[in-house]
């Protein structure tokens, strides 16, 4: 893939979301205790489905900056973190932990230095999960703007 097309569908998903709704609107809305419900013990909220995009976003990010990846403890540990507590500062942050990572990922789709060949992955995997969002939303009665 080459960067111009890979920074456009990296921002699109941002921005406009094309056949999903964006991140933004798939997030905006809710409440800390909104993205922190869930229908299950077994299911993941909407709050840890956020938690594991920007956890998977720092791995690529971290794999490009020191040229290594996650262990297996840590993504035990962290891939799907349930909030410590529930409060919309906390959420808030949790927002703006994935944003950060969406300026990141992309600046260094950018860079003619980076080998970006990790990023068709999360061009799959973060809409997957941005359906997870959906559907919870809908759980809720509340569906995202398309």
């Amino acid at each position: 893939m080459e960067r111009t097309e890979a920074l456009q569908f990296w921002n699109d998903m941002w921005q406009e979301g094309n056949w999903f709704p964006s991140i933004p609107d798939s997030l905006a809305g809710l409440s800390a205790a909104d993205a922190a419900w869930s229908p299950d013990p077994k299911c993941h909220s909407i709050w840890q489905e956020v938690v594991h995009l920007t956890f998977w976003r720092k791995i690529t990010l971290r794999h490009w900056a020191e040229g290594r990846g996650s262990t297996d403890e840590e993504v035990e540990r962290e891939e799907f973190k349930a909030p410590e507590e529930v409060t919309e500062e906390a959420w808030t942050a949790a927002v703006a932990a994935l944003k950060e990572t969406q300026d990141q990922i992309a600046a260094a789709i950018q860079d003619e230095n980076i080998d970006i060949h990790r990023v068709p992955y999360h061009l799959v995997h973060d809409p997957y999960h941005l359906g997870r969002i959906t559907q919870l939303r809908a759980m809720q009665g509340v569906s995202p703007k398309f």
